[in-house]
């Protein structure tokens, strides 16, 4: 975003920039937050990626719980059960959402070779 308004400034500087694009460099550069959180929302609607939450890294929506910490608990051999009850904001279906968010993002198209 910085680099876009710096761009924009540079080029009022020199006047060489119409009120066009000025309010359109404005607009793209303010409205990439929003398109960010609602591709996330895309992908999986209890999994949320904002750059102002956790560094961008995927939560559980509404909640500061990263993807990760749900599978680091799950791989440390905690219950579903016992992270609700660590966790009374997340929900088993915010659970399991994390699973299916992480299953997706590890997936990968499978190359076979012509022969």
């Amino acid at each position: 975003m910085l680099s876009v308004m710096a761009a924009v400034s540079d080029r009022e500087e020199e006047g060489s920039l119409s009120w066009v694009d000025k309010v359109d460099a404005r607009l793209t550069a303010l409205s990439r937050r929003p398109i960010l959180a609602a591709m996330a929302s895309l992908i999986h609607p209890r999994v949320s990626v904002d750059p102002a939450v956790c560094g961008g890294r995927p939560v559980i929506a509404g909640t500061r719980v990263r993807v990760s910490d749900v599978l680091d608990m799950l791989a440390g051999g905690a219950s579903v059960g016992e992270i609700v009850a660590d966790f009374p904001y997340v929900s088993a279906e915010d659970v399991a959402a994390a699973l299916a968010f992480a299953a997706r993002d590890t997936d990968h198209p499978v190359v076979t070779a012509k022969g």
